[in-house]
């Protein structure tokens, strides 16, 4: 049975509102809403973020689900329970009473003959986020990402898939591309079809593109550790990303499985599914371009 099972909604007056501060305000808030509202973990996420003293909310979630005797209201309180364990906290604290946790996840288990197995699909994932291991090896070589740039290797890796083309040109994707693979809207790009420009002048263009792609990964990343996910990487890995992201942008970058794997800090299968995104048989030279880029990932992966 799916751990988000139906509950019957409950009297809001089954929890009484005991405490005066704001934090515990917005604790019992949480409460109230996770329970007279269809159950939302992105919701119970951001309500958390509010909440500053986490120690105190954990613990008044246990005690709460501890005295409490509607089996509706304690299968509520232990999805919120173990969603803000899994999701909020277990990177960034080590001191949550274990045993505590292991009664309220027990609990969960014995409540409809919920599994194991469901928690694992709690918010939709395969595994709890916070669980998965960074390879050591990773770690060892991990960059700053607020600093990260690409190796010049790595440009000349890029450069060797783009070619150089001083004449403008057209693919029929909608718009005029240039130089190293510079491509803009035909609505919006200042260059026409055989408009001429110098190797000079597409350098300039492709360190803007490579800027560009850059801070669009820097974003994405600093985004992940603002919601307590944090994946490192080592350099020929943010080199694989840019290579990547600079073919399909940033956009077709966010929302590839590539980048849903690596979210998940699952390495071996983000750099697999590097192998087959935005392949097209009107470039087949993408399938060779993609084997080094996930070469180049895979590369302090290794043993």
């Amino acid at each position: 049975m799916p751990l988000f099972f139906e509950i019957n909604k409950i009297n809001i007056t089954m929890i009484p509102i005991i405490f005066l501060s704001y934090n515990d305000f917005l604790y019992e808030t949480l409460i109230v809403n996770s329970i007279n509202e269809e159950f939302n973990s992105e919701k119970i996420q951001s309500w958390v973020k509010k909440i500053k003293d986490k120690n105190q909310l954990l613990n008044n979630i246990i005690l709460k689900f501890n005295e409490a005797k509607n089996i509706n209201l304690k299968k509520h309180l232990s999805k919120i329970l173990i969603i803000i364990f899994l999701v909020s906290f277990i990177s960034k604290n080590n001191k949550w009473n274990d045993t505590k946790i292991d009664v309220a996840v027990t609990e969960l288990i014995k409540l409809d003959n919920v599994t194991s197995n469901d928690i694992k699909n709690i918010v939709e994932i395969n595994y709890p986020q916070k669980f998965k291991s960074i390879p050591e090896q990773v770690k060892e070589s991990a960059i700053n990402i607020k600093n990260a740039k690409i190796s010049l290797d790595a440009k000349n890796l890029i450069k060797e898939h783009e070619k150089l083309k001083l004449a403008a040109y057209a693919i029929g994707d909608g718009k005029i591309t240039v130089g190293w693979g510079h491509a803009e809207s035909v609505l919006t790009s200042p260059y026409k079809l055989g408009d001429k420009i110098t190797p000079q002048q597409a350098d300039i263009l492709f360190n803007k593109d490579i800027k560009r792609i850059e801070n669009g990964i820097k974003r994405l990343f600093l985004q992940w550790d603002e919601q307590d996910i944090n994946v490192h990487l080592t350099q020929n890995m943010f080199d694989a990303i840019v290579s990547l992201g600079y073919n399909i942008g940033i956009s077709g970058l966010r929302q590839s499985d590539f980048i849903q794997y690596l979210k998940k800090q699952d390495y071996m299968k983000a750099a697999e599914k590097i192998k087959t995104t935005k392949l097209s048989s009107k470039f087949p030279g993408l399938e060779i371009r993609r084997e080094k880029e996930y070469s180049l990932f895979i590369k302090d992966l290794e043993p």
